[in-house]
């Protein structure tokens, strides 16, 4: 059996909470992380699936953005004198 089939797949609920909330920066409510339809969908994808509440979701996109934050500065830090920002109006 190859790859394709799903045996060397192995589930990472903490990937899976990242990419939900990409999905809500995209538009999306936070409440999307509590209706009964998506909670289902995912459950029946994978049953090893936790199901958060939006709190959690604003949490995890607050830290996901201060480290964001965090790594963009050591970037400007390091290359200070390098940089030049053009606007055009």
């Amino acid at each position: 059996m190859g790859s394709d089939d799903g045996e060397d797949f192995v589930f990472n609920m903490n990937k899976l909470r990242k990419e939900i909330v990409f999905y809500i920066v995209e538009e999306h409510s936070f409440s999307t992380t509590e209706e009964k339809g998506p909670r289902r969908m995912m459950s029946k994808a994978n049953p090893h699936f936790v199901p958060f509440s939006r709190s959690t979701a604003k949490r995890e996109l607050l830290y996901m953005y201060m480290g964001d934050r965090d790594r963009v500065t050591d970037i400007l830090v390091t290359t200070l004198r390098r940089i030049c920002f053009l606007f055009d109006n």
